[in-house]
């Protein structure tokens, strides 16, 4: 018959065992100490607690056979034992209940959990869900925007898509996120708009929210400034991207030219048609539509290719319609139709037929106005007039 008792102490933790097959010393009297490592969950308790075990072990075993250790009958009853088994009987049960930290979870250490009033019990109304950072951020004031922006949107996915697009003002630490354009379609163009100083523009995809991945970053225009914005589809990057068109930037040369008096001035651009996803080729051997995205420009009813004396005139060659080239023409009050036409060394007058239909414009003296030419299906090529201003 064994049995043993787990003990633990601010030292080391240890077990007594008793075996009745043991040979026991009894000149010391002592029960045989093992140390063992302590398992999770155990309890320090102080040295004295030994001490009381043992004693109480020796009160019901004197002789220290252990047959009547644990409610166990011994086959010599010793003498002088009746009188204090109830004092042994009260020790043991002290020091186990101490052993094991007075209570019946095993000696695992136990975790309260604090309680506390219910709403009904205190009279404190439920707050409900925790309120958030973008809850409690003001909205900008209107009054404080900055800039002056327009978009347009002319961004076709390698798959033909053209999703409609908002334009947000992203959330800062000072302000909530604005919706600053909603729904915006393919080849439309914007209203004018403002933002609060400093905060963050993105285009997302219509109905996604300011917190949805980003299709395109799009720059801000500041106080003294009028930015025009094309949100285009790269096809070597392959993905979106803004595109800046500074219509007034004071002190930048690539700002929108003043009308000369009396005339109207338009700029054509066309690098939709160099970026689109749906053209064909690469470098000289590029195409959208069929055509070359470069073109030299002509007038109809006027010899050779239209006239660019904003560059001529100060030694420069004419400007070819083509990747981020921006070739402006001054132009009389009423309607001048434009022609398109190939360019390299064999098409320097433009008398080959119009690669695409010829564009009329109208314009009054001191209009100004971006052309865009773009391309949403890969098979025709358009035409947007911006007005600046």
């Amino acid at each position: 018959m064994s049995a043993s008792a787990a003990i633990h102490s601010d030292a080391v933790p240890v077990r007594v065992s008793a075996r009745a097959d043991r040979q026991q010393t009894r000149d010391s009297g002592d029960d045989q100490i093992e140390l063992q490592r302590p398992h999770p969950g155990q309890r320090r308790e102080r040295r004295a607690q030994i001490v009381l075990l043992r004693r109480a072990v020796q009160l019901l075993d004197p002789v220290g056979d252990h047959t009547h250790v644990l409610g166990h009958r011994r086959t010599v009853p010793p003498v002088n034992t009746r009188r204090n088994r109830p004092l042994a009987l009260l020790m043991l049960a002290v020091a186990i209940m101490t052993a094991c930290g007075g209570s019946s979870d095993g000696g695992r250490k136990r975790t309260s959990t604090p309680t506390t009033a219910s709403s009904a019990d205190s009279g404190v109304a439920p707050t409900g869900a925790a309120t958030t950072l973008a809850e409690t951020l003001p909205v900008a004031d209107p009054a404080g925007y900055v800039g002056r922006n327009r978009v347009v949107h002319l961004a076709v996915r390698p798959d033909g898509t053209t999703p409609a697009l908002d334009i947000w003002a992203l959330r800062s630490f000072e302000f909530a996120p604005i919706l600053l354009v909603e729904g915006i379609e393919y080849g439309e163009i914007s209203d004018e708009y403002g933002a609060p100083d400093g905060m963050s523009v993105a285009a997302v995809e219509s109905g996604a929210g300011p917190d949805a991945t980003q299709f395109a970053g799009v720059f801000s225009a500041g106080d003294d400034q009028q930015y025009l914005h094309l949100i285009l589809f790269d096809r070597d990057a392959g993905t979106a991207a803004g595109v800046l068109l500074e219509n007034v930037d004071p002190g930048n040369p690539n700002a929108f030219p003043e009308a000369t008096p009396g005339q109207a001035l338009v700029q054509f651009y066309a690098y939709q048609l160099r970026l689109n996803s749906l053209s064909t080729g690469e470098g000289f051997e590029q195409r959208i539509a069929g055509l070359d995205p470069s073109f030299n420009v002509g007038i109809e009813g006027t010899p050779g290719c239209a006239p660019q004396p904003r560059l001529t005139d100060q030694g420069f060659s004419p400007a070819v319609l083509g990747g981020t080239q921006r070739p402006a023409f001054d132009l009389a009050p009423g309607t001048t139709s434009f022609t398109f036409h190939g360019w390299g060394t064999n098409n320097q007058d433009c008398a080959d037929p119009s690669l695409i239909d010829a564009l009329p414009i109208t314009v009054a003296a001191g209009d100004r106005a971006w052309v865009l030419l773009h391309s949403r299906d890969g098979k025709t090529i358009e035409s947007l007039v911006v007005p600046v201003g």
